[in-house]
């Protein structure tokens, strides 16, 4: 009969695989997405962009990502009230 730290051993490796592909998956997503976005922001007009500098480019994505978080997190009180009442 095995171990306790043979069958925790064996339960972790087995989920090895799976975080290797979640993060393969995240990792090709945000590397394509954010090249996009990327060039969408700072190419120029007449290239389809928005002719944004870095810094423009860069103050575009934080306040989408604070936007985003305060939302979030709205939705979540929200849900919560309403879970609670």
């Amino acid at each position: 009969m095995p171990s306790s730290k043979q069958t925790d051993l064996s339960q972790a490796l087995s989920k090895v695989p799976q975080v290797t592909l979640a993060f393969w998956i995240i990792k090709i997503l945000a590397t394509t997405l954010g090249a996009t976005v990327g060039d969408l922001l700072t190419k120029p007009f007449n290239h389809g962009g928005l002719n944004l500098n870095r810094i423009g480019a860069s103050l575009t994505i934080l306040v989408l990502m604070v936007v985003g978080v305060w939302w979030t997190e709205r939705r979540q009180a929200k849900e919560s009230a309403e879970a609670a009442a």
